[in-house]
């Protein structure tokens, strides 16, 4: 049995960055975050992402999922776009 990961602070604040968390007059409900390693290809849709947007499967991503506007959906973040915006921040 393997244990979750748990995003660090420093990581909700990059996702929440990426994505304009709290900036926006949006509905958003039941929001859940988490580490996964893909069994397929996702698109990374963070703004920061450099280069072809698909990601392969086997990368180490964020799964984002809420309930946006009344209707659920996942966003996944690539692992360099959470380290990019880290940086941003820290600036």
């Amino acid at each position: 049995m393997t244990t979750r990961e748990e995003l660090k602070d420093s990581q909700l604040y990059a996702v929440d960055y990426l994505y304009g968390v709290g900036t926006e007059d949006v509905d958003l409900e039941c929001r859940s975050l988490r580490w996964v390693r893909t069994r397929y290809s996702h698109e990374c849709l963070s703004i920061l992402h450099e280069g072809e947007r698909t990601v392969p499967a086997g990368s180490r991503m964020i799964a984002e999922r809420a309930k946006v506007e009344g209707k659920f959906g996942t966003c996944y973040t690539c692992e360099n776009c959470v380290r990019a915006a880290q940086k941003e921040l820290n600036r």
